[in-house]
């Protein structure tokens, strides 16, 4: 990538690429948010943006509370009902990376699911639900 557009790209993103360096984390990528939207970090590294009401107000709890899918399921869905999908998302992404295996993944992506939807993303919506093994594509 030439430096020009990797300056570009840093500034997009509020990095600094040359002070940048790979840890055994993610980068420290984090994107500029305009005005009422926020951003959450994900075990996947790719994080979820969503408007600030998406998100509970209070700190949310250590990652590792939903390393496992199944731990997951109550809070993402939990979540839900209180309407703060964005933090459902969070949840549902931590846990699906960390633990894609679990016999509780399908239920996670469609938790996952509706929370894309919440937040009007529907082809992502239809996205995560096709992953799930040879289920139909419903609602999305």
């Amino acid at each position: 990538m030439e430096s020009e557009q990797l300056e570009a790209l840093g500034k997009a993103f509020g990095v600094d690429f040359r002070r940048a360096r790979p840890t055994t984390q993610r980068w420290p990528l984090r994107p500029k948010t305009q005005a009422g939207y926020g951003f959450r970090t994900t075990s996947d590294g790719v994080g979820v943006f969503a408007p600030m009401d998406a998100f509970v107000r209070q700190r949310e709890p250590a990652k590792k509370a939903w390393a496992r899918c199944a731990a997951a399921l109550a809070g993402a869905e939990e979540a839900l009902r209180a309407g703060v999908p964005g933090t459902a998302l969070v949840i549902s992404k931590d846990a699906l990376y960390d633990d894609p295996d679990s016999p509780h993944a399908n239920e996670v992506r469609r938790l996952a699911a509706r929370a894309y939807r919440q937040l009007g993303r529907r082809l992502h919506a239809r996205r995560v639900l096709a992953e799930c093994s040879s289920e139909p594509i419903e609602g999305a």
